[in-house]
């Protein structure tokens, strides 16, 4: 028989994820801590433990490089704590079977009682509980043809009882109250939890409700993913057949250096810049494909958009190659009722041109939950957090000017709400400010202005009720009690985004047959520091600008007449046909 160190020595492995760690440490600087039995510390101290040794590891670590804090079941616990007060050193986090749902399972009523049962029974449990040993037991135990039946059972044996030996009694009622005290003190402010997260669940695990949980987390979670292992248990990284390091590059979550949209300032090391105009980190194209396919893909499915730009002869082709490469750059378009189509000009300007635009929008939608309890019209924390990963900032001159300074590209509508929230008889008319204040901030950093038009949103709504007929009616006194309650960008001095009315009462709207989605990138149009200080030179690049906007809506709404996938039907049944593979309907001939 094995002695119990040697038990201690195999279990120690075999309840860490130390079947992972040859693999990860081919790709990491790996650091492991794992929880001696004869550890009694309370939550907080071992946070502090952990947080007190990255602090002293990761001294001068380069913003550029990664750090991963990765953490299994309590350790995925501790470690959503460590995140919380590590924003400054750790910007990504990957939770395995996290115990954050410790409540909600069964072992939070039983586990106590476990240590009461019979010697012979609690020693068998942990092996059953993690997972089956047979499973487990495949990860040490090489069997070659020599090997005995007799062997291999042996082999097993020692392996349950080492299980046993690692989490004694006494050591997991102590465990037990620790994964409450930390449930209790994490729960509460799961949605501060800024670093990119990934989260791996177990779907046969006989300790956790995993699957419900990733869920539940991804809600939680400012910017999370969660992938769902079918037919694995609680010990899921010790089965042989799963590779944490390879299912991390599938999912676009492994980055050796990380990258932005703009070079750091000394010293920040560009983690919780999401929603500020600092520069922000660049998604993987996974990352970006995922979020695509559940927030874009249903759209894009039914609007099937067509992207075209305009080269420097004045031709007009298909796709961004006359969207130029330069910093700082502003994308200055008109807003479509409702904006249906602008989370799908951010993704296809990642995935064509390699840019992350940085988008000004509404400070309605980068207020924070509790400044919103009460706003029945609009949940801005359902789209808070994807705009803010992605590279939206609200809409502010410090914003834009310290946009331009860290020459970013930037994605401006300057027709803001009221353009957004059209009235009836509106159909695709700008409605900008009188003033050309983004010209001059643009001519003071030498951008380049880029005129974007786009249609086929306002053919696909139709308009009950708009903002100004809302307003008379009593029974819709909510709406205005909400509209109240929106940060007002309006009078804001110099403002970017300055409107005559920017009063946020969305219309009442009705769905049509989704219209075919047309976006136009127009000549590029230069500016210089010189033209600062000219007012007359502004407001004439100004007038430019708004007219290639409106000549490219014309251009759009002429075209897309030739186009034979124009209406919805012939479009779905070309690119959707039954019993064959989907494919992009082409469209007009520029």
């Amino acid at each position: 028989m094995a002695s119990q160190a040697h038990r201690q020595h195999i279990t120690s492995r075999a309840l860490s994820a130390g079947h992972q760690f040859a693999s990860l440490a081919s790709a990491f600087d790996l650091r492991s801590l794992t929880l001696t039995p004869n550890n009694f510390s309370t939550f907080p101290q071992l946070v502090s433990i952990v947080k007190a040794y990255l602090e002293e590891q990761l001294q001068g670590c380069p913003a550029e490089r990664p750090v991963y804090l990765f953490g299994e079941s309590f350790g995925a616990l501790i470690a959503l704590a460590v995140a919380l007060e590590t924003t400054h050193l750790v910007d990504r986090l990957l939770l395995v079977n996290p115990a954050t749902s410790y409540q909600d399972s069964w072992l939070s009523r039983a586990g106590p009682l476990l240590a009461l049962m019979p010697t012979q029974v609690y020693q068998a449990l942990p092996g059953v509980m993690m997972g089956g040993p047979l499973r487990l037991a495949s990860t040490l135990i090489r069997r070659p043809a020599a090997t005995s039946g007799q062997e291999a059972q042996q082999s097993l044996v020692e392996y349950i009882q080492g299980l046993a030996c690692t989490l004694p009694a006494r050591t997991l009622n102590w465990r037990l109250s620790v994964l409450w005290e930390g449930v209790r003190a994490v729960e509460p402010r799961l949605s501060e939890v800024a670093q990119r997260t990934m989260i791996l669940a177990a779907s046969k695990d006989l300790l956790l409700p995993n699957e419900a949980e990733a869920r539940r987390l991804l809600l939680k979670l400012q910017r999370s993913f969660f992938c769902v292992l079918r037919g694995h248990g609680h010990a899921v990284l010790q089965e042989r057949n799963i590779h944490l390091l390879h299912i991390m590059k599938q999912e676009g979550f492994y980055v050796a250096q990380r990258t932005f949209t703009a070079q750091l300032r000394a010293g920040d090391p560009g983690i919780t810049n999401a929603g500020t105009a600092e520069p922000l980190e660049m998604p993987t194209k996974e990352e970006v494909v995922r979020v695509a396919r559940f927030v874009n893909g249903p759209i894009r499915a039914l609007v099937s958009p067509v992207f075209l730009s305009t080269l420097e002869d004045g031709r007009v082709v298909e796709g961004m190659a006359g969207v130029p490469h330069v910093r700082p750059l502003l994308i200055v378009g008109n807003h479509q009722l409702f904006a249906p189509d602008l989370n799908i000009l951010v993704e296809e300007l990642f995935l064509q041109h390699h840019t992350l635009v940085r988008g000004l929008a509404h400070p309605a939608i980068f207020r924070d939950k509790a400044a919103n309890e009460g706003v029945s019209f609009l949940d801005p924390q359902a789209f808070k957090n994807v705009y803010t990963t992605y590279g939206g900032v609200p809409v502010t001159p410090k914003n834009c000017f310290r946009l331009f300074q860290n020459k970013e590209a930037i994605l401006l509508f300057p027709g803001g709400v009221r353009e957004a929230f059209k009235r009836k008889g509106e159909m695709y008319e700008l409605f900008w400010p009188d003033r050309p204040e983004f010209v001059r901030m643009a001519a003071r950093f030498g951008a380049t202005i880029m005129p974007l038009a786009s249609v086929g949103a306002e053919d696909s709504l139709d308009i009950l009720l708009d903002t100004e007929e809302l307003k008379t009616h009593n029974w819709f006194q909510g709406f205005k009690e909400d509209a109240q309650r929106m940060p007002d960008v309006s009078h804001r001095k110099r403002s970017v985004a300055e409107s005559m009315d920017q009063t946020f009462i969305p219309p009442v709207l009705a769905p049509r047959m989704p219209s075919r989605f047309y976006y136009l990138f127009r000549k590029p149009i230069l500016t210089s520091p010189a033209d600062y200080n000219d007012r007359e030179k502004c407001d004439d690049i100004y007038r430019h600008v708004k007219e290639e906007v409106e000549k490219g809506i014309a251009y759009l709404l002429r075209k897309r007449g030739m186009d034979p996938y124009r209406d919805f039907l012939p479009r779905m049944m070309y690119e959707h046909p039954v019993g064959r593979a989907a494919r992009k309907a082409p469209s007009f001939t520029p």
